[in-house]
């Protein structure tokens, strides 16, 4: 999976010719869409309603109860999506005895899951 940056976002935004799509890979639209599906998909988990300030007629106040819309100054809370899931550490007795190949592959595994733990922090 890629890691798409704020940057790059802004920079498919504004693509303006079809020269510029050559740049964007399968997995980065891949990704993209799943993005944009999680957050089609999100349900709110809780309605916030502001009190009504002191002056607002009663008449308002009855009539959004009545059908149930908020009012302007009300919104909905959505949960924060689920943050990746890291993988566990391949432990010391899976490496022993591996050929080359697979002792360089649990070693970047485990770099993985480091950096993943780690964030931005190098």
């Amino acid at each position: 999976m890629t890691t798409i940056t704020k940057e790059r976002l802004q920079w498919l935004a504004n693509i303006s010719g079809r020269d510029d799509i050559d740049d964007i890979d399968g997995g980065e639209i891949r990704e993209l869409a799943l993005i944009a599906l999680a957050s089609l998909e999100a349900e709110p988990v809780a309605k916030i309603i502001a009190h009504y300030p002191l002056g607002v007629d009663v008449g308002k106040q009855k009539f959004v109860q009545a059908i149930g819309e908020l009012p302007d100054f009300g919104g909905y809370l959505f949960a924060v999506p689920p943050a990746l899931v890291v993988p566990d550490k391949l432990p010391r007795e899976y490496i022993r005895g591996w050929p080359l190949a697979h002792s360089d592959y649990a070693e970047g595994w485990n770099d993985c899951r480091a950096a993943m733990l780690n964030g931005d922090k190098s």
